[in-house]
């Protein structure tokens, strides 16, 4: 089907019964539509279903070929059964609560939840956190090498780094009615206590 020229001659391409045109027939560089250029098996490939790419990454722990932009609704789903395909499938399926997917991200979730910082599947939302997630661009929480974290507690509430929760102020002194995280060191500090042993004079 492609020819390529050599020596003056124009001699047809055999590496690939799909291959437009190619180098020297040792390397194959387009294919007629709808197949895609395989540069890895230096030919030519059906189009990955539901995929926007023209040119597809390759994994490089598996050699498994990767969609990078699945059509609006849907998310790649990598598989851990080498037998199960990778493939565009709905966000539902791939991320359970997610409702919206894009640039195969998770970005709206249902049920209360929010999606996961990296876009990976929806976690909830911080309960007693005045904090309101935003976008995955500008989540309106806190981010570290754990997820997120909440930059604001609720009134009464401070915020716990190991439990990963707003825990009330009376778990963090007996009796402490207001309490806060420092702004620097992000250490718990209680600032009033109630009618106990332990009010503040």
């Amino acid at each position: 089907m492609g020819y390529f020229t050599l020596d003056d001659t124009c001699q047809k391409c055999t590496l690939d019964p799909y291959c437009t045109s190619c180098e020297n027939n040792q390397k194959c560089k387009s294919c007629v539509e709808p197949k895609i250029l395989n540069e890895k098996e230096n030919g030519c490939m059906d189009r990955i279903a539901n995929c926007q790419d023209d040119i597809y990454i390759i994994d490089e722990e598996t050699e498994r070929f990767v969609c990078t932009k699945c059509n609006p609704g849907l998310t790649w789903e990598y598989s851990l059964t080498a037998s199960k395909p990778w493939q565009c499938n709905r966000c539902d399926l791939v991320y359970p609560d997610c409702v919206s997917c894009r640039d195969n991200q998770c970005v709206a979730c249902s049920n209360g939840k929010i999606p996961n910082f990296n876009g990976q599947g929806c976690v909830d939302a911080i309960s007693d956190c005045t904090d309101v997630f935003k976008t995955l661009e500008d989540p309106g929480y806190g981010i570290d090498e754990k997820g997120y974290f909440c930059t604001k507690c609720a009134f009464g509430f401070y915020w716990d780094s190991n439990a990963r929760l707003c825990l009330e102020c009376d778990t963090l002194i007996p009796d402490c009615a207001e309490c806060f995280n420092d702004e620097f060191t992000g250490e718990p500090l209680c600032t009033k206590c109630g009618r106990g042993p332990n009010r503040l004079s």
